[in-house]
């Protein structure tokens, strides 16, 4: 069998954190999973494309019969691709919405002031496109909240 690369490692070490948070969180209906990308402003485009991925995760995810029995439901914030879009994104999705665990933008300077408010609250973000190494290192060690499915630009540099 083949080591684990560190963006399998990450993602594994991502899911143990989440997974356990979003049982907890909610209890009975759907799983709800917040999710921010910039739908709207200069990275739209990119920003769409994205969210047809998501919705079709989850529709697949659901179709299976959800995580654990129950239904995802994936609850949208536009950040715009504007960090204070995106620090204002993430307090609606776990003040308001509630959502136990979110999955983020790709823009590492959204990315990476949405992160310090998830982990404020502790609530794991999860980004499948920032690269900015900044984002994973401003996590405190041993007490991450933020993941990435892939290498940081310094990973991809090695």
């Amino acid at each position: 069998m083949a080591p684990l690369s560190r963006r399998h490692m990450l993602t594994i070490l991502g899911a143990s954190v989440a997974a356990p948070a979003i049982v907890r969180a909610q209890e009975t209906g759907p799983i709800k999973v917040g999710g921010m990308l910039p739908l709207s402003g200069p990275a739209a485009i990119e920003g769409h494309q994205i969210i047809l991925g998501l919705q079709f995760a989850v529709e697949e995810a659901n179709a299976r019969g959800g995580v654990f029995g129950r239904k995802i439901e994936l609850v949208m914030e536009d950040d715009e691709s504007n960090s204070t879009k995106g620090v204002t994104a993430v307090r609606k999705l776990i003040e308001r919405e509630k959502v136990p665990f979110i999955i983020g933008t790709y823009a590492t300077a959204v990315a990476s002031a949405g992160a310090k408010v998830a982990r404020e609250y502790k609530v794991p973000m999860l980004s499948g496109g920032s690269t900015g190494a900044v984002a994973t290192d401003e996590n405190p060690p041993g007490d991450p909240w933020f993941f990435r499915s892939w290498p940081d630009s310094n990973g991809q540099g090695e």
